[in-house]
């Protein structure tokens, strides 16, 4: 699962079109009144429109994936700290989904270096990341 990339966050494009070449099943995030569906992702640009907060979602949401059948997750984050807090936009969306994962599934951020912080108020119903990717390598976390 990737996110449909807002243009001051870390793109994704090109990792869905190289997930895609690998023959991997690509979903991504769609918000509705109950929170976030897995929704397959259309290979064409006019399947998307925006959703609710602006993002590109799909407009046909027939092709909704369990989570049990998810892998991996690349969240997005306004912040993460050197213990995989991610600091979000303040919906708990992402909280939500990621509680229905099974726990064999990995998840982690995508950011610039600069997102990077010292340290992040933990409430108790943030998820901590298992890894962040930026463009100066990975960082993983052991997570409680």
């Amino acid at each position: 699962m990737l996110y449909m990339a807002l243009p001051h966050e870390v793109q994704t494009a090109a990792l869905i079109t190289h997930a895609r070449r690998y023959h991997k099943r690509v979903t991504v995030p769609v918000v509705t009144p109950d929170g976030l569906l897995a929704v397959g992702c259309p290979t064409e640009v006019s399947h998307f429109h925006p959703g609710p907060f602006g993002i590109p979602e799909p407009r046909d949401l027939s092709a909704v994936v369990p989570p049990a059948e998810i892998d991996i997750v690349f969240v997005p984050g306004v912040g993460f700290d050197a213990k995989g807090v991610r600091l979000g936009y303040g919906g708990g969306y992402y909280d939500r989904f990621l509680r229905l994962l099974p726990a064999q599934t990995h998840f982690g951020g995508l950011a610039f270096h600069t997102q990077i912080v010292p340290s992040i108020p933990r409430l108790p119903h943030d998820i901590c990341m298992h890894f962040v990717v930026t463009e100066q390598g990975v960082l993983t976390f052991h997570t409680p």
